[in-house]
């Protein structure tokens, strides 16, 4: 399948995609999502350096017993921890677009709030997010979890189903949605 690449987050988003081997598939952020998550880069970073910085301290004491050999491999394995995150956050932004969240919505979009109601179950609503925001709101959901795809440009009156990651079959009602006003 060709990717073709979309104007709006909405449109790039509905349809699914292929993208070349050489290059990373567009993350839609808003300026704040954007914001933690390059916080989140930094504290990872900063955690690094401070937890080599302590293992250079203990290596000028070494004294080579077996509980300090098994705090070294698990000092190495923090390491390698908050290295992976940092690079896989970092990875996320080789190819990203800042978008504004809109101030009026008729149907689903990233920056909305979806009153919905999932397996004919209570009334809950969800906030459709960009990369980076996941945790700014309380039942957040990125933009491209199968629920967010399944009700993307979708209006009120909505009845649908979705596949969760587990490949579980879920149903969805889309009861009403309305602008997220940014933090």
């Amino acid at each position: 399948m060709k990717h073709i690449q979309k104007n709006t987050p909405n449109e790039a988003i509905y349809e699914t995609q292929t993208m070349p081997a050489t290059k990373a598939r567009l993350l839609y952020f808003s300026q704040n999502g954007y914001n933690n998550h390059v916080r989140r880069i930094q504290e990872a970073d900063a955690e690094i350096a401070r937890i080599k910085s302590g293992t250079n301290d203990a290596h000028e004491s070494e004294g080579g017993s077996q509980e300090e050999s098994a705090i070294h491999v698990n000092i190495n394995d923090a390491i390698v921890s908050y290295e992976n995150i940092s690079r896989t956050l970092n990875k996320e932004l080789e190819n990203f677009k800042i978008i504004q969240y809109p101030t009026s919505v008729d149907s689903v979009c990233v920056g909305c709030i979806a009153k919905i109601r999932v397996d004919n179950n209570k009334e809950t609503q969800c906030y459709i997010v960009g990369y980076g925001e996941n945790g700014n709101y309380k039942n957040s959901i990125k933009y491209d979890a199968p629920i967010a795809k399944a009700l993307m440009k979708q209006k009120p009156g909505f009845k649908g189903g979705f596949n969760t990651e587990d490949d579980k079959y879920r149903t969805v009602e889309l009861l009403g949605v309305s602008p997220i006003k940014e933090k």
